[in-house]
């Protein structure tokens, strides 16, 4: 890969992480997240699907953020376990399928 290609590939991870930032804020503070939490209903289906979300650069933000709105309200252990398993499973679908596109970016971007 060349490296103007690299960067250009790059700055659009970048950007990516930056509208995922942006989109947690904007859940957390406009009630959708919650709103959102109340349909799911059972804190350890949606710790496992927070934690699913958790693994990829480009929606850790919005997973961090259910997450701490989670383990406000259930057992902590809980939340860690469901959010553990599902943050074993997003890995494993990145690595079967995306095989770290993100780090090769940052390796020939260098």
């Amino acid at each position: 890969m060349k490296r103007s290609k690299a960067r250009h590939e790059l700055a659009k991870d970048l950007v990516f992480i930056l509208i995922g930032c942006v989109t947690a804020i904007a859940l957390a503070q406009s009630g959708i997240l919650d709103w959102l939490l109340g349909l799911v209903g059972r804190s350890d289906a949606a710790a496992f699907t927070s934690g699913i979300f958790f693994t990829s650069a480009f929606t850790i933000a919005p997973a961090a953020i259910a997450l701490a709105r989670i383990a406000a309200v259930a057992p902590l252990q809980s939340v860690a376990l469901w959010g553990a398993l599902g943050a074993m499973c997003g890995d494993l679908v990145i690595f079967f399928f995306i095989r770290d596109r993100f780090a090769d970016d940052i390796m020939h971007s260098l």
